[in-house]
């Protein structure tokens, strides 16, 4: 170390200032414009004539490519505003008459991700009449999500919604994530939520969390199961409940230190889900941002290593079958919504409160 550093960091032990934060080394923004830029040209090639990104699962890689599109500063050129409207008409003409935007294999977290890229389009659709109809379309979305939730909180494993639906058997809380996340997204935009079906929602994730454990490594972590180990997607997810929807400081101290425990390694089963709600629970959570600098540059770099000549990123090993099975539009759009959380335009990532254009139909 220099003479020169080495008394600045007597100056910021004088000041009580601590020498991470200082030493902090900035988000690698060359690599991150370079994933986003090649990662937005590979989504461009792989929309379909009928406007979805995918076949396998189509709502859920048409919502999660619109979201990565409208998540880029300064927002979406002419040619995306075409490619969002196009993939926003697909997904308001395949809902059913109830507003059921789901796909047939987990059909909460795709209806869920397809009602909150739909909120998300919405105000930036150029005809009027695709305004009206997706607005439509999207309150009745949010009611039938509401009306998939268990509506009982009579014990820690009620409240919560289902992989499959209204055709599952348990609650499980990676589909209640989800739900919580397009809940949130239309609070954002005006939409009434009912507070009951938020605190039930909270009471299901909040269940598993790990307060106190005769293992120290599972303090601060969230099971899939209220009597499981913790493990990395709930404890991420769990921890952005903590953040943005029931905040609780002593309870987010134990989360980020068990997160710091458990930092991003390419690895699966779940890679994706489990950072996309790392970063937005520590981005919200953690006021001195120093563990949310420092593993978010950990993501861009681990991404961009892993993106191809294409600007596809590729699955880490041990990932997930049926997110494998999606292909290579669902990994570079997570890939996307996860290196540009600090740039993102999207209202959830901001908490804009935004208005949308088109009157929502009545109750």
């Amino acid at each position: 170390m220099s003479a020169i550093a080495c008394l600045a960091c007597r100056w910021l032990v004088l000041l009580g200032l601590p020498l991470a934060a200082w030493a902090a080394e900035p988000l690698p923004r060359q690599q991150l414009d370079l994933l986003l830029t090649n990662g937005a040209a590979f989504l461009r090639t792989r929309q379909l004539e009928d406007g979805a990104f995918g076949t396998v699962q189509p709502h859920l890689q048409t919502a999660v490519a619109m979201l990565a599109l409208l998540s880029l500063r300064p927002g979406p050129s002419a040619d995306d505003r075409g490619r969002i409207a196009q993939a926003a008409a697909y997904l308001v003409t395949s809902a059913s008459l109830a507003g059921d935007l789901g796909d047939e294999e987990y059909a909460t977290e795709s209806h869920a991700l397809a009602l909150a890229a739909l909120l998300a389009a919405l105000p930036g659709l150029p005809d009027p009449a695709q305004q009206q109809a997706a607005s439509e379309v999207a309150y009745k979305a949010l009611r039938h999500l509401q009306r998939m939730q268990d509506r009982s909180s009579s014990a820690a494993s009620r409240g919560g919604w289902k992989l499959e639906g209204q055709k599952g058997r348990d609650n499980d809380r990676r589909a209640t994530a989800w739900a919580l996340v397009a809940c949130h997204t239309a609070q954002l935009y005006g939409l009434e939520v009912g507070q009951a079906n938020l605190d039930r929602a909270c009471n299901f994730m909040l269940g598993a969390f790990k307060a106190t454990s005769d293992q120290a490594d599972q303090i601060g972590g969230f099971s899939v199961d209220a009597d499981g180990l913790a493990v990395l997607s709930i404890s991420a997810m769990g921890g952005w409940v903590l953040t943005r929807l029931r905040p609780d400081a002593g309870q987010q101290r134990l989360n980020r230190a068990w997160l710091e425990r458990n930092p991003p390694l390419w690895s699966g089963p779940n890679y994706f889900y489990a950072n996309y709600f790392r970063v937005r629970g520590l981005k919200f959570g953690d006021p001195a941002g120093e563990l949310y600098r420092r593993q978010l540059r950990q993501l861009i770099l681990q991404l961009k290593e892993n993106q191809q000549p294409s600007g596809a990123v590729s699955f880490p090993p041990g990932n997930a079958q049926n997110t494998v099975a999606m292909g290579a539009v669902y990994s570079t759009a997570m890939a996307m919504l996860i290196a540009n959380v600090d740039d993102s335009r999207l209202a959830l990532d901001e908490d804009w409160r935004v208005a949308p254009l088109v009157a929502l139909p009545a109750p």
